[in-house]
């Protein structure tokens, strides 16, 4: 009888374990504790599973002090206590535990389990110790591959490139093969030291070692070291040989997200969500972008729900859109860049009443939109325009041009997109405005001022709309002009009809 009475209590303990691992899993972490803190009598592997729960999500101040409370209750940490710990220790600079945990692995002669020893380094160059990280890696007597790729990590991590660039030289001194990793480590320092030399070789090892089993980041990651180091042919030969390039990055998007947490064993926080989130919803991905926030097992800010209406605004999907937009109201009742984009939304809808109602609401809280404005710098004079400005002593000659621009516009096939300008005024009215954005009165000067073939740069101190960035790339291949706008949300580099951005901006 007490025989199956035990084997009846270690089932019941099984379903447990399975049921608390299934809540982690998926993001009830909530749940899961609920759970963890009924069972009578928990065993490491149920401490495991809460703390290793508690870093998947990014809770690591959490998951400390639940390993906290495991030493209090004397239960002995294994080595899957030890590696999720020092994950969160790593993640919150918390070096005295980290060093607790150091100790605790000498003591119970531990020191030659290669991943702990592994964690530790990456612990301590995350925390910025590298001295100490190199000890220990040097402890190692036969060091692996993952010995080199985290000591490299960290060097690189603390923006130590010299030291990374030494510790893979050492590496190929002891006849240790890299792997994509390595370079997924060692490229972004030649790049920031434009060790192209070194960059070359890698590229040449690279293309003899992976042409048949390509790994996109790597081609990515060379792209960025040959533009950084100033060889944009090199870049675009690269760029141009990639037989599938995908398309807002998504593939590539899914697969660094991956490798955060199988191969470096970092947990996602709410920053690296809110990217994975950005990507797809750009990408019209909604439903993988929205299944994603419910299971990120933490509340999403405002710049995730940001991201998603104005990627509601992209695709036009009014319905998620709508409830985006209420979220962000609730989390920045204040922010008019939230109203502003609703309000296009609606405007592409055809929801004018629905516009009328925005901007009422904006008047009656007395927020206004900040005014769209371009600078561009010519004979080291700033000029700077606002929409449809005609303040400029030189204003007559900008709109000579503009209307010359906007005329091989029309004959290259460029159809303005008049569904989100205001709707109390006609078709042609709505095209004038468009055409009299800030940016396009800075290019139009910039062309009348400069001579034939100068690269023009402007500044505008909102984001560039889709109009203008769609006439800017063809007004680029126009007059044979490269053509650097900085928004506010990144560099654009137009030249011969494209964008750097890939229209990703």
């Amino acid at each position: 009888m007490a025989r199956y009475l035990s084997l009846g209590l270690k089932m019941m303990h099984m379903y447990i374990l399975r049921l608390l691992t299934w809540y982690i899993s998926r993001g009830y972490v909530d749940k899961a504790r609920e759970l963890f803190d009924a069972i009578p009598i928990r065993d490491v592997v149920s401490w495991n599973a809460m703390i290793s729960g508690y870093a998947q999500i990014g809770q690591f101040d959490d998951a400390l002090s639940l390993f906290q409370e495991m030493r209090k209750a004397k239960v002995s940490p294994d080595a899957s206590t030890l590696l999720s710990v020092l994950s969160a220790c790593a993640h919150l600079g918390a070096v005295e535990t980290g060093t607790w945990v150091q100790s605790w692995i000498e003591e119970h002669g531990h020191g030659s389990n290669v991943r702990l020893v592994n964690a530790m380094v990456d612990m301590y160059a995350k925390c910025g110790d590298l001295n100490m990280a190199r000890s220990l890696f040097n402890s190692i007597r036969e060091k692996d591959l993952v010995s080199w790729n985290v000591m490299i990590g960290g060097y690189t991590h603390m923006n130590e490139y010299k030291d990374a660039l030494e510790i893979f030289r050492l590496m190929q001194l002891n006849d240790v093969e890299p792997n994509d990793v390595t370079f997924l480590n060692v490229i972004p320092a030649c790049a920031h030291l434009g060790a192209l030399d070194l960059g070359k070789w890698m590229h040449m090892y690279i293309e003899k070692h992976y042409q048949d089993f390509p790994n996109e980041m790597l081609w990515t990651s060379l792209i960025n070291m040959y533009a950084k180091c100033g060889n944009i042919e090199a870049a675009k030969q690269i760029f141009h040989s990639l037989q599938t390039k995908s398309l807002g990055l998504v593939d590539l998007g899914h697969e660094c997200f991956n490798s955060m947490i199988r191969d470096f064993n970092i947990s996602p926080q709410l920053q690296h969500y809110g990217c994975m989130v950005d990507l797809l919803a750009r990408s019209g991905l909604f439903d993988e972008a929205v299944a994603l926030v419910e299971r990120m097992g933490v509340e999403p800010d405002g710049a995730i729900w940001g991201s998603i209406l104005g990627a509601c605004r992209i695709h036009k999907n009014l319905e998620l859109g709508e409830y985006a937009a209420r979220k962000l109201f609730e989390l920045e009742p204040d922010n008019p860049g939230a109203f502003v984009l609703l309000s296009n939304i609606y405007a592409g809808a055809g929801k004018w009443d629905e516009v009328a109602k925005i901007r009422t609401l904006l008047n009656d809280k007395g927020m206004k939109k900040v005014p769209g404005s371009t600078s561009i710098e010519v004979d080291s004079i700033v000029h700077e325009f606002l929409v449809s400005d005609r303040t400029h002593p030189k204003s007559n000659e900008i709109y000579e041009m503009l209307e010359e621009v906007d005329r091989l516009l029309e004959m290259a096939g460029h159809v303005p997109d008049t569904s989100e300008v205001y709707y109390d005024v006609d078709e042609e009215w709505k095209e004038g405005v468009l055409c009299q954005h800030s940016e396009k009165l800075a290019i139009a000067f910039g062309l009348i001022s400069t001579k034939p073939g100068t690269t023009l740069r402007i500044v505008k101190n909102l984001r560039v709309c889709g109009n203008c960035h769609s006439a800017t790339k063809i007004i680029s291949k126009i007059f044979k002009r490269e053509i650097i706008a900085r928004d506010r949300s990144r560099f654009h580099h137009f030249k011969d009809g494209n964008c750097s951005c890939m229209d990703y901006w």
